[in-house]
């Protein structure tokens, strides 16, 4: 995500997002660009430099045993079990992506 000019990495989980291109248009380095629109409604939205990869990991651990333990349950804690488990692959995904270490600059290019 962008706030202005700034880049604002982050991992969202669960609703949806909308982009919508306006008729209003910005001047741009070639011309005229037309500009866009884009709203995020989001269960979840945690920003990169708020993530801890330890604790993602740590969770990423537990939501594979809870999926393994509901394996063999009904289909809705399975389901359950392997949202959760996509959910912390997703941010350890973006973490791992934007983050190199305690202290250190995020990415500048994506």
């Amino acid at each position: 995500m962008r706030k202005g000019s700034e880049e604002i990495p982050m991992a969202i989980a669960g609703g949806f997002v909308e982009v919508l291109a306006t008729d209003g248009q910005v001047s741009g380095v070639r011309g005229q660009v037309p500009t866009t629109r884009v709203a995020v409604l989001a269960d979840d939205a945690v920003r990169v430099e708020e993530m801890d990869v330890a604790a993602i990991e740590a969770a990423q651990e537990r939501a594979r045993k809870a999926l393994e333990e509901k394996r063999h349950a009904d289909d809705t804690s399975f389901a359950d079990a392997a949202a959760a488990l996509q959910k912390e692959l997703a941010r350890l995904k973006v973490a791992r992506k934007y983050r190199r270490g305690p202290g250190t600059p995020l990415a500048t290019s994506v």
